[in-house]
């Protein structure tokens, strides 16, 4: 009976379908070394207007596949930044 109560209170997630499929040739070629460098900051705009910096998160870069557009798209609404605190996507393909 406990067993069943505390499944009982697990969360589900929420499928997401994603219509590209993860292509592995283009996101390596895409990380092959090349000039560029990355640094900066990491902030969150807060929805009353204030700043929030990030110290100590850990930061994600993909490859800008159409694979990695949608998913970005469907975690933030959009493809080129964002936040989400919902880790209860399940995505199709993954």
């Amino acid at each position: 009976l406990l067993l069943l109560f505390i499944t009982g209170c697990v969360a589900t997630p929420t499928v997401v379908r994603l219509n590209s499929a993860f292509d592995s040739a283009e996101a390596n070629a895409m990380l092959e070394p090349g000039a560029n460098t990355i640094q900066g900051n990491a902030l969150i705009r807060q929805q009353g207007g204030g700043v929030v910096a990030c110290p100590g998160f850990e930061v994600y870069l993909a490859p800008a596949t159409d694979y990695v557009i949608e998913r970005m798209r469907k975690i933030c609404g959009l493809d080129d930044r964002g936040f989400s605190a919902d880790n209860l996507l399940q995505f199709q393909p993954n």
